[in-house]
């Protein structure tokens, strides 16, 4: 299965919408979200997004998602997602996979040395990266939201597609 991952939307529709177009263009069965969605439309949005491409969705919530939080520890998710308020870990075609945004990097550090998952998707740095940790593929798909470190703003967004058989991904980079 290919799994679309997305991360730090930070509000920006016009990205997300174009993201989700670059997915289902690539036949994902499944899309990810690692957090610093920032408003609760956004979820709203990509809960959308995600039923006109048909497929499910899972995200984690990042420190930009208070509000989000807030609503969920309130009154339960309102959401036709699974969201985990930190992590998620899951199986997808016998991959142990793991969600976490990616605030603390001791954590990230942990869930990557604990040979416990294939594959681990973080994001928060709005840098992306590949790389294999042990056994472990790390994948940070970048931002979508075309904010860089340091808030420098670009035109473009990133996102990533995971394969599950092969266990590797491919970073895109894209306008819009």
């Amino acid at each position: 299965m290919l799994i679309g991952v997305i991360s730090d939307t930070h509000d920006h529709v016009e990205r997300m919408e174009k993201a989700f177009e670059i997915v289902a263009e690539r036949g994902v069965g499944m899309v990810c979200h690692l957090g610093d969605w920032v408003a609760p439309d956004m979820l709203n949005l990509a809960e959308k997004l995600a039923k006109d491409i048909a497929v499910p969705m899972k995200s984690v919530l990042g420190n930009n998602d208070k509000e989000v939080f807030d609503i969920i520890q309130s009154g339960g998710n309102r959401w036709d997602m699974e969201i985990g308020l930190q992590e998620m870990f899951f199986t997808a075609d016998n991959m142990r996979i793991a969600l976490y945004h990616g605030t603390d990097a001791n954590i990230t550090k942990e869930i990557i040395d604990s040979d416990k998952f294939n594959a681990v998707f973080t994001g928060h740095s709005h840098q992306p990266r590949i790389e294999t940790a042990r056994n472990t593929l790390w994948l940070n798909p970048g931002t979508v939201s075309g904010i860089k470190p340091g808030g420098r703003k670009v035109n473009t967004g990133e996102l990533a597609v995971y394969d599950t058989l092969a266990n590797t991904a491919q970073l895109i980079d894209f306008e819009v």
